[in-house]
């Protein structure tokens, strides 16, 4: 082994340096993954405090915030699955394939074609790698209601919504075609009785939604 290791160019020496670690932390990777050990390198970041869990709806004195609904179509459109280049996966993704290239590129006469293929190479093996997780993410996240998605949406009033944000009622509403039933409260003065037409204009962090009559 050690002859072997002599016998190669420095180059050579030098990417089977960077390929050999980066591929062997890459394998431990995907064993985590596979074990359900993995925590998919931060990339569902972007969803924290939105999502299946709502958002915080309160003010500091407690009252009621209403949400700008320009705002929240925004926000729905772009929470889930943002892309990300430049994460800890996709780096050993890019020194492990940067530097197996390297070492079958070192083969040639110059250096600067070895070093240039294996960075493109592993430039390629990153935009994948992110991809791939970018695709995972959506696909997760898909099968789970995100509140911040009812907000504009109309529905029916299941249970009598108690007026003044006095009590809570019940709605009915389809969120990325589904049926759901939720909490609501209402600020209007008068109650909203069963079987009438709601819209969503804001939601608390426990899921409740705010309407109004329509």
């Amino acid at each position: 082994m050690i002859e072997w290791w002599n016998e190669l160019i420095l180059l050579k020496q030098i990417f089977y340096t960077i390929a050999i670690p980066a591929t062997i932390i890459l394998i431990i990777q995907a064993i985590f993954s596979m074990l359900g050990l993995s925590d998919m390198d931060g990339e569902m970041d972007g969803m924290d405090g939105i999502g299946s869990e709502g958002f915080d709806g309160l003010g500091e004195s407690g009252e009621i915030f209403e949400v700008d609904l320009d705002e929240a179509d925004a926000v729905s459109d772009g929470f889930v699955g943002d892309f990300r280049f430049f994460t800890f996966r996709g780096l050993i993704a890019f020194f492990s394939i940067f530097g197996w290239t390297g070492a079958i590129l070192a083969n040639t006469r110059s250096g600067f074609i070895a070093v240039t293929g294996a960075t493109i190479a592993g430039l390629v093996a990153m935009f994948v790698v992110g991809y791939l997780f970018y695709v995972m993410t959506k696909l997760q996240s898909s099968g789970n209601i995100s509140y911040v998605n009812t907000i504009g949406k109309t529905g029916e009033v299941y249970l009598t919504i108690p007026p003044n944000n006095q009590g809570k009622g019940k709605v009915m509403l389809t969120v990325q075609e589904r049926l759901i039933e939720c909490s609501a409260m209402t600020k209007g003065d008068a109650p909203i009785k069963t079987g009438e037409t709601i819209k969503v204009i804001g939601l608390l962090s426990d899921h409740t939604l705010i309407v109004e009559r329509t």
